[in-house]
């Protein structure tokens, strides 16, 4: 049986525990990188997270915590299946975001539409006169004709009492006052007449 010298046995003690410290740094190393790795999945950054657990893995199997090792690949292959998960989950989100704004823009389309339509049934139903109104705007018609012609003939008084009558029918019939201002040109003229 062969016997160190003392110095042999305090050269390989030495060596001994500069071994043992150099595996507790790589321990505290790989414990540092799993807390990060645990941090980050608490605050759902998993494609962090996930690189994290893998590079532990790597550091405890060479330590040779294979079991270690195995669990914290698991766990970065868990992170990996949550990103894509996460990533289902936006998109689908995306998709149904989509479409509520498109059913949203047909439904402001339709809307805007009908408002339109009932706009021009509106204008449509305005313009059309019922035929007691038909018939007050033929007596107008009518009595314009004659007024001018009373007026050609310089009967101011027969002109004027049908001028004013035109006024009560434009006015019934909503004429623009355009149209009304035209008649009162007319009166005012005549009664510089009488």
């Amino acid at each position: 049986m062969h016997h160190l010298s003392k110095k042999e046995r305090l050269e390989k003690l030495a060596k001994l525990k500069r071994q043992e410290e150099e595996k507790q740094k790589k321990i505290e190393s790989a414990d540092g990188i799993l807390d990060q790795a645990k941090k980050f999945a608490t605050q759902k950054k998993f494609v962090e997270a996930a690189e994290k657990y893998q590079e532990a893995a790597v550091q405890f199997r060479e330590l040779q915590w294979n079991d270690q090792a195995d669990l914290l690949e698991k766990e970065a292959a868990n992170m990996k299946q949550k990103i894509q998960e996460y990533q289902d989950i936006a998109e689908r989100l995306e998709t149904q975001r989509q479409q509520e704004f498109q059913q949203f823009e047909q439904r402001a389309a339709q809307i805007i539409a009908k408002k339109k339509e009932n706009r021009r049934e509106y204008k449509e139903a305005k313009q059309k006169l019922t035929p007691a109104m038909l018939r007050k705007k033929e007596e107008a018609e009518f009595l314009l004709e004659k007024a001018e012609k009373q007026e050609k003939l310089e009967k101011w008084n027969q002109a004027l009492k049908r001028y004013q009558y035109i006024i009560e029918l434009y006015q019934k019939l909503q004429y623009p006052p355009a149209k009304l201002k035209k008649i009162e040109e007319k009166i005012k003229s005549i009664k510089t007449h009488l």
